[in-house]
């Protein structure tokens, strides 16, 4: 539950009971970094079959998502 959270960027509590607020999850460093490992996994469990392009397929839409959202809040 807690890597649904980090992939998520939700705190754990907020997860798993919706109390609190909606905030980043914590790191050490303060910059959340998520390895193609954990991606994967998170995205598409055990299966080993996800190419290298398919996850920069996700990369990608995940930035033009994330650009879209700030240019609606603009």
């Amino acid at each position: 539950m807690r890597r649904v959270a980090m992939y998520l960027d939700v705190n754990y509590e907020w997860l798993c009971t919706g109390v609190g607020e909606k905030e980043k999850a914590p790191t050490n460093d303060g910059e959340r970094v998520i390895s193609d490992a954990e991606l994967k996994f998170a995205l598409w469990g055990d299966c080993d079959e996800i190419s290298d392009e398919d996850l920069a397929d996700v990369r990608r839409y995940a930035a033009f998502v994330r650009e879209r959202k700030k240019d609606n809040k603009k």
